[in-house]
């Protein structure tokens, strides 16, 4: 690529590095917009986009989580109701999007006051939680049984019909 562009006139080949600066400068452009500018939305909707399974959204939470959270045991964090964790999240990341914004115009109702401490859940709703898991986990594996004996069968009606 190198050769092909010396062997361009001088002109050319400024004018190919003119071209490639201004497409540099609009994307610096652009980036530098979506920082200062952010729209609001995404931090409004930041705790549905998660919910919904929106991969930015849950990176954002992660970090968020990881970043303010850090001190708190993985297993107390396994505890922590979620609803809890995502609207304290969403109050973070409207902190931080401030951070980057126009003073004139920051994203409004999002401040450290608005962050409560972390809900966790009873021990009554983790038993619930764990029954629930354990009933789905053997619904999978009865069902799971119930296609191999199909299939199983299947196999030797076939086997059959061949003799």
């Amino acid at each position: 690529m190198l050769e092909e562009e010396n062997k361009l006139p001088e002109k050319e080949r400024v004018q190919a590095h003119i071209d490639t600066a201004n497409k540099n400068i609009a994307f610096a452009d652009k980036a530098t917009a979506a920082v200062l500018a952010a729209p609001g939305e995404f931090v409004e909707n930041l705790k549905k986009d998660f919910l919904d399974g929106n991969n930015f959204a849950k990176k954002t939470i992660i970090s968020i989580k990881r970043a303010y959270y850090r001190d708190v045991a993985p297993e107390m964090m396994a505890k922590v109701k979620p609803d809890s964790m995502l609207d304290n999240a969403t109050q973070y990341a409207g902190i931080i999007s401030n951070l980057f914004r126009n003073p004139s115009d920051p994203l409004v109702g999002y401040a450290k006051e608005n962050i409560n401490d972390l809900a966790f859940k009873t021990d009554e709703e983790i038993k619930a939680e764990e029954e629930a898991v354990a009933k789905a986990a053997k619904e999978a594996a009865d069902k799971k049984a119930a296609e191999n004996k199909k299939k199983e069968a299947k196999g030797k009606a076939k086997a059959q019909v061949k003799k």
